[in-house]
């Protein structure tokens, strides 16, 4: 089960994805990606540690993030291992996107 998302939407900023999901998810990263596809890495390396090293931390971000838990289960049917963490940090990277766009729609000014 792989993201729909290949490319940042254009009305998203890459900052705005990554400053919250990096800093819930590897808060020690030095600086930010310069690039979607580096993000998608960063993130995906990260969830990979955390499946091998600490599966309840890794419980603890996607409950952070606000990701769908049958979505969650869903991935842990479907997935090969290989893919895992791919697919999880997708769905991390579009329920950011998501989140970012909400917040927008419901903006004061």
């Amino acid at each position: 089960m792989r993201s729909e998302v290949e490319v940042l939407p254009s009305d998203i900023g890459l900052s705005e994805v990554s400053e919250r999901l990096l800093g819930v998810l590897s808060p020690d990263q030095p600086g930010l990606p310069r690039d979607f596809e580096t993000l998608k890495a960063v993130v995906a390396t990260a969830v990979k540690g955390l499946l091998h090293g600490s599966l309840a931390q890794l419980t603890q971000v996607l409950y952070r993030l606000d990701v769908s838990e049958t979505t969650v289960a869903q991935i842990f049917e479907e997935a090969t291992v290989e893919s895992l963490h791919h697919d999880l940090a997708d769905l991390m990277i579009e329920r950011e996107i998501v989140r970012i766009r909400q917040l927008r729609a419901f903006e004061v000014y």
